[in-house]
């Protein structure tokens, strides 16, 4: 669950409601509720899709079994793409922003430099053990929520101690455009949920060793099963040997 949630809430989440708020006015906060409820039932059914497969392969299975190969490849492809250019786009605005504090971070190399630590040290976490790469990401997770509960608590108190700054309810004429340049916004925004599902292993196998989930507790099934896992193999398997012979040329 931490991993989805941290897959979903991005820095777009804090420039996202200023620019629905442009297009769809006072309606803006009413498309968030009706967007997130309809990301709910789809996160719902692909939740208890994934929890009756036993390979991994999140969406790139489930299209392709449904819709042939074809469109497996293509939903493979858009999610490696996707997966890729969403970091990327993240880490890019977060040196925009640093540099509006650190001007340095601004520049070719204050941009590389920042690019390298930040994508650099998750690659490392992630090296060290799957276990530390889970506990990285708890973190960020619990950091994300934390400032987003803050900011809806601290607008709410300013909204209630400054009248003068409250916007009276109307719905104003919105154009086709603007609803569906707002749709794309919000799917944009609840997006990112079905990465977890990638990495994750099927209930259909999580059942044959006794851990049967369905539904909304699947993802805190397949959390608590790599966890152990991960201590399994770290007691159990030399991973030094496994990279030299790895690293052997083949006859």
């Amino acid at each position: 669950m931490a991993l989805m949630l941290n897959s979903i809430i991005g820095v777009g989440i804090f420039g996202l409601p200023a620019v629905l708020a442009e297009r769809l006015g006072s309606l803006s906060p009413v498309s968030c509720l009706g967007a997130g409820a309809g990301i709910l039932i789809i996160a719902a059914c692909i939740a208890e899709v994934s929890s009756r497969y036993e390979e991994t392969g999140g969406l790139y299975l489930y299209a392709r079994d449904a819709l042939g190969g074809f469109a497996g490849l293509l939903v493979a492809w858009l999610t490696w793409l996707t997966r890729i250019a969403a970091p990327a786009a993240a880490a890019n605005l977060f040196c925009t922003y640093a540099a509006q504090f650190i001007p340095a971070l601004g520049t070719r190399k204050g941009e590389l430099v920042t690019l390298a630590l930040l994508i650099g040290q998750l690659a490392l976490l992630n090296y060290i053990g799957v276990k530390t790469g889970k506990n990285v990401s708890n973190f960020f997770t619990s950091v994300k929520v934390s400032f987003l509960l803050f900011f809806v608590l601290a607008g709410l108190l300013v909204w209630s101690l400054k009248p003068e700054i409250r916007v009276p309810f109307s719905v104003p004429a919105i154009s086709i455009k603007n609803w569906f340049e707002a749709i794309l916004l919000l799917v944009y925004g609840y997006g990112g949920f079905e990465g977890a599902l990638f990495v994750g292993a099927g209930g259909a196998l999580l059942a044959r060793l006794g851990l049967a989930s369905h539904g909304a507790d699947h993802a805190a099934t397949v959390d608590a099963a790599l966890d152990e896992l991960a201590e399994e193999l770290e007691r159990h398997m030399d991973i030094d040997a496994l990279i030299a012979i790895a690293g052997e040329p083949r006859a």
